[in-house]
């Protein structure tokens, strides 16, 4: 049968991520066969009837606002030939879709389309409104005509309904045929990714990382009143794609607002943490590329016993391991060092140079950036001694460096509150 615009109607929804939804799936009619007739460089919107009926095959009624959250994926056999699925609802009052209900845009002479309605569910008829139209289009350039097929998923919170619509199309006026209907049940689709709280070297602030090391690398997965650690399937955890060489559950870590990179109170918090161990050799190849003094992530992944997926995120401080203070005899800085000092939470910076020189002390983040000069003026050979008081700076990872006469020299730090 012909027409200038046939349809596409198909109540959708996305079911919440409560346990309840689970029980609230769906299930759609729909045209699986036409015969589509296209103009070059445009396209047929089916709208009106014919295309789509929902059935609320769960217990619990199926609104409006989920309705309008569904989301679509198309993949067509043709690259030059596309079909785009939208909500096109016309109506002010959108009825809530009730429990063995089934409603859809069914002309009156393909009424055969509601004899997919199984004993027992309510049939409503609604012609002449639809809400999920389909747009079936050609690029400008295509010249192609023939047989086309459409892979479509509907994602509707934890359920998806997956359905293919053969197409043979043609090169004309517009025109569509209907030819076919079948019905899709709808199954659950892969529950969305959780965030979870990672906490890479716990009780150390911030996480330094020496890739060259050898030997294991602590992780924990924070647990917290929204997730029990003992709900994680071990066997799925892996950094990258290396799993742990030793896992326990401990208290070793305290619950936090992630932001990775800075540093957190230490302690625990009296919740069981999945403790994990990396091999260093695993958490390097998991870094991938990596050069001392800047930072980098980590991402955790697994899943849960009921098979969602999870994921945490924390950052490392590359480091590399330090030079010995002596330094060779020809040395315009013959030693540096920089240690804790009390007095003022800060640094004191010892340096010893052979001649008199330039100097240029200054201090650098770990992401390398420049943040302030302790030091620019000519001195004298000997030793010498300077305070960083460290006003202002947050705890973490600073690089000394010393620069005279061309040498240049470099200390890690790690300031504490």
């Amino acid at each position: 049968m012909n027409s200038l615009a046939r349809s596409a109607a198909a109540l959708l929804a996305v079911l919440v991520a409560a346990p309840s939804a689970l029980a609230a799936p769906y299930d759609l009619i729909y045209t699986d066969r036409m015969d589509v007739t296209l103009c070059n460089g445009c396209g047929i919107t089916l709208a009106g009837c014919d295309f789509g009926v929902l059935v609320n095959t769960g217990s619990a009624p199926i609104t409006e606002a989920e309705i309008r959250t569904a989301r679509f994926t198309v993949v067509s056999s043709e690259s030059t030939i596309t079909l785009f699925p939208f909500l096109n609802i016309y109506s002010s009052v959108f009825p809530t879709l009730e429990p063995g209900h089934a409603r859809g845009a069914v002309c009156f002479e393909n009424a055969f389309l509601s004899s997919f309605v199984l004993p027992g569910e309510v049939f409503e008829n609604i012609q002449g409104n639809q809400f999920v139209a389909f747009n079936i289009s050609r690029f400008n350039d295509s010249a192609y005509e023939g047989p086309v097929t459409f892979d479509c998923t509907m994602d509707m919170g934890s359920f998806r309904a997956t359905f293919r619509i053969e197409a043979t199309v043609h090169l004309g006026q517009h025109n569509l045929i209907f030819q076919h209907g079948a019905r899709v049940q709808s199954v659950p689709g892969p529950p969305p990714t959780i965030t979870a709280q990672l906490d890479i070297k716990p009780g150390e602030c911030p996480n330094s990382f020496n890739p060259k090391s050898n030997g294991v690398v602590p992780f924990a997965l924070v647990g917290s009143t929204t997730l029990n650690v003992r709900d994680v399937q071990l066997a799925s955890v892996r950094l990258g794609r290396f799993a742990p060489v030793r896992t326990s559950y401990e208290d070793v870590a305290r619950a936090f607002s992630p932001t990775p990179c800075d540093c957190i109170a230490t302690g625990i918090d009296g919740v069981e943490d999945l403790a994990l161990k990396f091999s260093s050799e695993d958490v390097n190849a998991a870094l991938g590329a990596t050069g001392p003094g800047g930072t980098a992530f980590l991402t955790l992944t697994g899943l849960l016993a009921n098979g969602t997926p999870f994921e945490a995120r924390d950052c490392v401080a590359i480091v590399s391991p330090p030079p010995p203070d002596s330094l060779p005899g020809d040395s315009t800085i013959t030693s540096m060092a920089v240690v804790r000092d009390p007095s003022s939470n800060g640094a004191r910076v010892d340096y010893t140079l052979a001649q008199d020189g330039m100097v240029d002390l200054s201090v650098y983040d770990v992401t390398g950036r420049y943040l302030e000069s302790l030091m620019r003026a000519p001195q004298q050979r000997g030793p010498h001694q300077l305070q960083w008081r460290a006003e202002g700076h947050r705890p973490g990872v600073y690089f000394v460096r010393l620069s005279v006469g061309g040498q240049i020299q470099m200390r890690r730090f790690v300031l504490l509150r």
